[in-house]
């Protein structure tokens, strides 16, 4: 697989604000109808942290859509695992192939464009599906970009 050199630039249209805005808003009052606050089983990570937990083997999702994986490339050794399309709407599957793939006590990262969809799926995971060790990249990949970091080309055979 080969690396991946992309700018900035193409990775921020200005839709992704409205996307975001607009899908967020409701999984934020599906989690606060149901009495969540910041769980003690989700926690933050920046790239550095990601990228020592991936030397130590913590799985590391990548929770994007299929074209932000061939618009930017993916971290090498990430499970690609699409949680949301592009209305917003969680993957038919999503809960049952995370579940077949990440044990409960099992730590896990998940990484996503800018960090939104992470802390929303992590909460869901943590406080409706028990996950104890689930670390959310919080400023996504476009922090992993700008640190330098390296991507590779995306594997979409290999997505779950």
């Amino acid at each position: 697989m080969g690396s991946v050199n992309l700018s900035e630039k193409s990775m921020v249209a200005s839709s992704w604000y409205h996307w975001t805005r607009k899908s967020f808003l409701l999984i934020g009052i599906w989690l606060s109808i149901s009495g969540s606050a910041f769980s003690g089983g989700l926690s933050e990570v920046d790239s550095s942290q990601v990228l020592e937990m991936l030397k130590r083997g913590v799985p590391v999702i990548d929770i994007r859509r299929q074209d932000e994986w061939i618009e930017t490339g993916v971290i090498e050794g990430s499970r690609l695992m699409t949680a949301f399309d592009q209305n917003g709407v969680l993957t038919p599957g999503f809960p049952e192939r995370f579940t077949g793939l990440i044990k409960k006590d099992e730590e896990v990262v998940l990484i996503c464009h800018s960090g939104s969809r992470t802390y929303y799926i992590g909460q869901a995971l943590s406080q409706q599906l028990g996950y104890q060790k689930v670390f959310h990249a919080n400023r996504g990949i476009v922090h992993w970009l700008r640190k330098g970091y390296p991507l590779v080309e995306a594997d979409l055979k290999s997505a779950l």
